[in-house]
């Protein structure tokens, strides 16, 4: 089973950021931070719903998982674990992640190439732990890095 983490911040959530927007051609509309504060699943489960917990769409495949939706019964999807740059058609919705890649997996605010030095970007360790975000992110751009160390 895999470990449940809870990440939160105040404002907009992001594991690392980039605080420049030179070159950017519009205003991020989220304030990049690195301020990250983890609860434990118990606690986490006291207080609210936690979303994706039926496991519904997951298997053991390997593949970089995203939880699609806010509620219990919202469905896991799977994504290539290929080193690559996937931009989204226009976001994509994720409420909670497991990474079993082996390398980092990168969630940015802008589709690439837009997301270079703009906005935020929140790293997925590769530790096959599940990660619930609160509030939710919407990223542009799913990047499978090629770096093995943890964020």
């Amino acid at each position: 089973m895999n470990r449940l983490i809870v990440a939160a911040a105040a404002g907009t959530f992001a594991v690392a950021a980039t605080a420049s927007t030179a070159g950017a051609t519009t205003k991020p509309t989220a304030t990049p931070t690195t301020a990250v504060v983890a609860t434990s699943a118990a606690a986490y489960a006291a207080s609210a719903t936690v979303p994706c917990i039926d496991m519904n769409g997951y298997s053991t495949a390997t593949q970089f998982w995203r939880c699609t939706g806010p509620d219990a019964t919202s469905r896991w999807v799977g994504s290539s674990c290929n080193v690559g740059q996937y931009n989204a058609g226009t976001y994509y919705n994720v409420y909670g992640a497991i990474n079993p890649c082996g390398k980092r997996v990168w969630l940015h605010q802008y589709t690439y190439p837009n997301d270079v030095n703009n906005g935020w970007a929140v790293c997925v360790n590769d530790d096959g732990a599940w990660y619930v975000y609160t509030p939710a992110i919407f990223p542009e751009n799913i990047q499978v890095s090629t770096n093995t160390a943890s964020c």
